[in-house]
């Protein structure tokens, strides 16, 4: 972090001589290899997966219940969408 006195660019510039000094060259590359890429498209495959996976079982096992489809809970908003209420709080959190 940039102390009161320090200004951003004082901050990088000190930040890449301390890379100098260690034998990095400081660089920022903005591209992704296929590796990368491959991971990320296979973190979001991943959950989705997984997601349908436990909603085929629950539909299997405790019927369209249990996916709680049609079902209100309580305080009258479907438990999906509390899900992305929280999703989307905690985005917001982020910034």
């Amino acid at each position: 972090m940039s102390g009161p006195g320090t200004s951003n660019a004082e901050h990088a510039a000190r930040d890449d001589a301390h890379l100098r000094s260690l034998g990095i060259k400081p660089e920022l590359r903005r591209t992704l290899g296929f590796l990368s890429n491959f991971a990320i498209a296979f973190s979001f495959i991943s959950v989705s997966t997984g997601s349908f996976g436990n909603f085929g079982v629950g539909i299997g096992l405790g019927g369209p219940a249990s996916g709680q489809q049609h079902h209100h809970s309580g305080n009258g908003v479907l438990p999906r969408h509390r899900l992305a209420i929280g999703q989307r709080l905690v985005a917001q959190g982020e910034r």
